[in-house]
């Protein structure tokens, strides 16, 4: 409440009496809302009477507050945060880690209730917020969101297929992206057709990667798993430059279809359950397999089985000097090579 001096006498509210106090010939008015106040003036046996009126205006109340946006990419789409709130004479001042922002190339908006980012980076992720003014100066500021971004090579989710460009932040990788699979997105990638490849491939806890039949995923880095990998129907080729090594916690319980080494340098960090195929591709490889890490497990419908070492699994073209070494569990094994 706002008191308002209002000189004269003999004053009355049409809402109570009791938001009118008398200071000498001063009469101070606290209107609790919109009010109309009489004052009566008698003289010389003539009585006149006026009005006035003091209106109440109340603080900004927000009603829709910003939300945060989905997954993000950097320097790449366009954000939209936005308020709706309830007041006279409103004013809007977006900020970002409690200090105004300039509309330019990147922010616009500012000063209305549609803050819009256009090609922001990871330099604008922060926390945001907004400031609305009403007409009295009153204030009120929104809930902050958090705002975000992922780098190239992140998966977006929006639906489970590898090879479509808009499920990634930077497009489709290729062998020299950096995969992450981060937790929270919707969908999450399924390999049932095609080669698809990446350099080093992180799954997060939550997120998954699923190789079903005819399916094939091309590693050119590392493997880290926090999540879940399912390979136990399809094919993983380690094709790398630099050694690599295929970890414990790799594939879902240890699982995997069928292994192509295509890298002079493969070796296992812990137990591999190999299903059906292990197969070569170029010349000069070298696996090896620790002691008694890799598991040749045949089934009722599927055959583990080592292929021919002299012939390419991806152009069955002739191959030479390829090498597997170390002590393989003969368990349930049916070696079909003896090249």
């Amino acid at each position: 409440k706002t008191a308002y001096e209002i000189r004269n006498c003999d004053w009355s509210s049409d809402v109570c009496s009791s938001d009118l106090t008398t200071t000498g010939t001063d009469v101070i008015a606290t209107p609790p809302s919109n009010t109309v106040y009489t004052v009566t003036a008698a003289t010389n046996g003539c009585t006149n009477t006026g009005t006035t009126t003091i209106t109440v205006e109340a603080a900004p109340v927000i009603v829709t507050q910003p939300v945060a946006p989905a997954a993000t990419c950097s320097g790449d789409g366009v954000i939209t945060l936005s308020v709706a709130a309830n007041g006279s004479g409103l004013t809007y001042t977006w900020r970002k880690g409690g200090v105004a922002l300039v509309n330019n190339a990147i922010v616009s908006g500012q000063g209305t209730s549609d803050l819009t980012l256009t090609n922001a980076t990871t330099a604008d992720a922060g926390s945001y917020d907004v400031v609305v003014t009403n007409i009295c100066n009153a204030t009120v500021t929104s809930t902050a969101v958090n705002i975000s971004f992922t780098s190239a090579g992140s998966w977006l989710g929006l639906s489970t297929n590898w090879t479509d460009a808009a499920n990634w932040c930077g497009g489709v990788p290729t062998s020299t992206t950096n995969v992450t699979l981060p937790a929270g997105r919707a969908n999450y990638p399924i390999i049932a057709i095609g080669t698809p490849v990446c350099n080093n491939i992180t799954i997060a806890t939550g997120a998954s990667l699923t190789i079903n039949t005819g399916g094939k995923l091309g590693i050119y880095g590392a493997i880290s798993n926090s999540g879940t990998f399912n390979a136990r129907n399809g094919t993983v080729e380690m094709a790398g430059t630099a050694a690599q090594t295929i970890p414990a916690t790799a594939f879902q319980n240890s699982n995997l279809r069928n292994l192509i080494i295509n890298n002079s340098s493969v070796s296992l960090g812990g137990k591999l359950n190999l299903l059906g195929k292990l197969s070569f591709a170029g010349s000069n490889r070298s696996f090896s397999i620790g002691d008694s890490l890799l598991f040749m497990k045949s089934s009722d419908t599927l055959t583990a089985q080592l292929g021919d070492i002299t012939k390419d699994a991806n152009t069955n073209g002739a191959i030479s000097g390829n090498t597997l070494s170390g002590n393989a569990d003969r368990k349930s094994t049916r070696l079909n090579s003896s090249h």
